[in-house]
C-alpha cells in the first residue's frame, strides 16, 4: 500500500504479484481485487517509464483492472455500471449502492486522459508535418478544438470526483485528486496555446455558450495547498516557462514540438495513487423531500395527452402561474454512516440550485421543444460553483437569475436533518415545464464545501407555467 501511494508502482506490482496473490487469494473476490490492483500498478509503472510509447499496453492492462473490478462488484451483489460525471446529474440506480464507485470511475477517468493525450500528441504531429495550421472547419481543425474541450470536461469530473469523496477519506487521497485536476487543466491550457487558432476560431456559432461553460472551469482556482507537491512544481515551471510565452505568432512547428516533449514529461512524471483507491467504503446517500408551498404551487396529476409522459415517475410536478412567485421546500436527513466514514467534521449543511427550462406544454410543438433541449445540454463542473457560474441564462427563458455562485446554507439539526427554502418566480411569457434541480453538500470545520450524494430521482421537481383560461381568469376575477 504503501509503495502504490508513493508512486513506487513497480515494487507494488511485484508486491501484489509475488507475494500477494501467490499467498493471499484464498476466494474469488480477494483474487480479483488483488489482481485488479496488479494490473493498475503494471500499467502506471508503464507510463512512467516509456511515456506516451506506453499508452498502448497501459490502456490494456487498465481496461482489464476495470473489467476485474466490474466482476467484482457483481459478485458483490450490485450492479457494475456507472453513469459517469458529466452532462446531467442523474446517476444510474447500480451506482448508487456499489462500493466499487470510486474505483471505477478514478480507472475510467485515468484511461480517458491517456487515450486524450495520445489523441493530442496525433493532432500535433500532423502540425508538425504540414508545417501549418489548419483550415477553419476541417477535420484536424474541429479535432484540435475538441481536444481542449475534452481536457477541460476531465478536469471537471476529476473536480467532480474530489467532491463527493474526497471527505469520505485521508488527506492524501484529496491531494492527489487535486493533482490530477490540476493536471487535466493544466493540458487544457497547453493545447488552447498551441491550437490557438482552432480555439479562437470556434468563438461564435452556436456552440459558443457551450464553449463558455467549459472554458468557464479554468478561471477556479488552482490547488494552493499543494504548491509544494513535486507534480504541481513540475506543471508551475512547465506552464511560466513554456506554455505561457507561447502564441500565434510562434511558427506552429515550434509550438507542436514543444506540446510533443510536454505530453512525455507530464505522463513520465509518475503522480501517487490516491491512498483511497484501496479503500473500499460504500456510499452513503442522504435522504432529500421537494415540495411546493400550499399557498403558491398545486400539485398537477398527468394525464395521457397532457405531455406529462416526458417528466421522471419519481419527480413531482407543480402547477405555477406565470408571473408569480413559488415557494419550494426542501427538506431531508443525512445518514448517521455518513459521519462515521467522514475523515473531517462539518455541522452545516448548503444547497446549490438551478432552474432552467424543459420543454413545452405540448409535445407536438418541435420549435420550443428542440431550444428547451439546446438549453439543458450542460456540462456540471464540480463542487456546486462551477456548474452555477457557467450558466448564462436570462429570466424571461425561465432561469433563475436571482441564483448566485455561493450556496444556501443551514445549520444541520443533532438528529442529522436540515431544511431549505427556494423562492422562484415564474416567467411571464413562456409556458412549460421547468426543471428545478439541486445539489446537497456540507462545510467542514474548514470551510471547505463537499457534495454529499443523495437517493435517486429526489433531486429534482417539475414546475409547470400554465397561463389560466379567459373562464378560469373571469371567475377569479369575480371572486
Amino acid at each position: 500500500r504503501h509503495a502504490y501511494t508513493t508512486a513506487n508502482f513497480g515494487i507494488a506490482h511485484d508486491l501484489f504479484t509475488q507475494k500477494l496473490l501467490s499467498t493471499s487469494s484464498s476466494t474469488e473476490k480477494s483474487y480479483l481485487w488483488l489482481s485488479a490492483l496488479s494490473k493498475t500498478a503494471k500499467a502506471e509503472d508503464i507510463i512512467s517509464k516509456e511515456g506516451i510509447l506506453g499508452v498502448s499496453r497501459a490502456s490494456m492492462l487498465l481496461d482489464s483492472s476495470i473489467a476485474h473490478i466490474q466482476s467484482l462488484s457483481s459478485l458483490s451483489g450490485v450492479g457494475s455500471q456507472l453513469d459517469d460525471y458529466g452532462g446531467d446529474d442523474d446517476e444510474d440506480e447500480d451506482d448508487n449502492e456499489n462500493p466499487f464507485s470510486f474505483q471505477l470511475h478514478l480507472l475510467h477517468h485515468r484511461l480517458d486522459f491517456l487515450n486524450l493525450c495520445v489523441t493530442a500528441r496525433g493532432l500535433c504531429a500532423e502540425m508538425k508535418l504540414t508545417g501549418s495550421v489548419p483550415t477553419k472547419g476541417t477535420r484536424s481543425f474541429l479535432h484540435q478544438r475538441n481536444a481542449c474541450h475534452c481536457f477541460y470536461a476531465l478536469a471537471s469530473r476529476y473536480f467532480r470526483l474530489y467532491s463527493l469523496h474526497g471527505i469520505m477519506h485521508t488527506q492524501q487521497t484529496r491531494t492527489s485528486l487535486r493533482m490530477l485536476y490540476a493536471l487535466c487543466r493544466f493540458m487544457g491550457d497547453a493545447l488552447s496555446k498551441v491550437f490557438a487558432e482552432a480555439v479562437v476560431g470556434s468563438s461564435g456559432g452556436s456552440n459558443a455558450s457551450r464553449l463558455s461553460r467549459i472554458h468557464s472551469l479554468a478561471t477556479s482556482p488552482w490547488p494552493v495547498g499543494d504548491s509544494t507537491h513535486p507534480a504541481s512544481n513540475l506543471i508551475r515551471i512547465l506552464k511560466e516557462k513554456v506554455i505561457e510565452p507561447m502564441g500565434e505568432s510562434i511558427d506552429p512547428i515550434v509550438r507542436a514540438s514543444v506540446i510533443i516533449q510536454v505530453l512525455d514529461t507530464v505522463l513520465m512524471c509518475p503522480v501517487p495513487s490516491p491512498r483511497g483507491f484501496l479503500s473500499i467504503k460504500p456510499p452513503s446517500r442522504a435522504e432529500l423531500r421537494m415540495s411546493g408551498h400550499p399557498n403558491s404551487v398545486s400539485p398537477v396529476k398527468c394525464e395521457e395527452g397532457e405531455g406529462c409522459e416526458k417528466m421522471d415517475d419519481e419527480a413531482e410536478v407543480l402547477d405555477v402561474l406565470p408571473g408569480l412567485p413559488c415557494t419550494v421546500y426542501i427538506s431531508g436527513k443525512v445518514p448517521r454512516s455518513y459521519f462515521q466514514k467522514a475523515d473531517l467534521s462539518f455541522s452545516q449543511v448548503v444547497l446549490w440550485h438551478k432552474v432552467h427550462y424543459d420543454g413545452p406544454l405540448d409535445r407536438a410543438d418541435g420549435d420550443d421543444q428542440d431550444g428547451g433541449e439546446e438549453q439543458q445540454s450542460e456540462v456540471d463542473g464540480a463542487g456546486g460553483n462551477n456548474d452555477d457560474s457557467s450558466m448564462n441564462l436570462s429570466a424571461e427563458d425561465g432561469e433563475d437569475e436571482n441564483r448566485t455562485d455561493s450556496p444556501i446554507a443551514t445549520a444541520l439539526l443533532p438528529n442529522g436533518r436540515f431544511f431549505f427554502s427556494i423562492e422562484w418566480v415564474a416567467p411571464r411569457h413562456r409556458d412549460g415545464y421547468y426543471r428545478m434541480q439541486v445539489r446537497l453538500g456540507c462545510r467542514d470545520v474548514r470551510f471547505a464545501e463537499w457534495e454529499i450524494s443523495t437517493l435517486p430521482n429526489t433531486d429534482t421537481i417539475f414546475l409547470c407555467v400554465k397561463s389560466r383560461s379567459d373562464d378560469e381568469s373571469g371567475s377569479l376575477s369575480g371572486v
